[in-house]
């Protein structure tokens, strides 16, 4: 398996384009074939050929455990919502004090207190408004701004914790 093949840049970009999220295999092949240019019919890339060789680099990524498979879609979100939801998983590891587990089924430690605190108030009812005063009466010195709490949703998201 060559890393030189016109598909590896292309798969590999939207990969880490889409991360965390899935997508299926056809359409991987696919977006990377267009971005390669190899779906021109000019290019005479045989569609059989790119679909062996991105199913065999897939196979290696996966067994040097670089890539996850799976059968299905975890259901998560990478983008926060107008309410923002964690996970009934999360919600009872944080109540009980325990490291996370995220719907990719990786454990996290969270780093202080207030992210906690936070990943509890995340139960769809909320909205950024009401997050943030909220976050702001539990935070000594309430020195939480909308740009941090932005931001702390965003790696929520972005570690497939957020489920809405």
């Amino acid at each position: 398996m060559s890393t030189n093949h016109p598909l590896a840049k292309a798969a590999i970009l939207h990969l880490g384009r889409i991360w965390p999220q899935s997508v299926p295999f056809a359409e991987l092949l696919r977006t990377a074939r267009n971005m390669s240019g190899r779906d021109d019919p000019n290019a005479g890339a045989p569609v059989a050929e790119d679909t062996n060789w991105l199913s065999d680099m897939l196979l290696r990524l996966f067994a040097a455990d670089f890539l996850d498979l799976c059968v299905y879609a975890p259901k998560f979100v990478s983008t926060v919502s107008d309410r923002p939801a964690a996970s009934p998983l999360v919600h009872a590891q944080v109540r009980a004090g325990l490291s996370i587990t995220n719907l990719r089924h990786a454990s996290i430690t969270l780093d202080d207190e207030a992210a906690g605190h936070l990943l509890l108030m995340l139960d769809g009812t909320r909205n950024r408004q009401q997050l943030l005063a909220e976050i702001r009466s539990h935070v000594a010195g309430g020195e939480v701004d909308v740009v941090q709490l932005e931001r702390k949703l965003e790696e929520l998201a972005k570690m497939a914790i957020l489920v809405a």
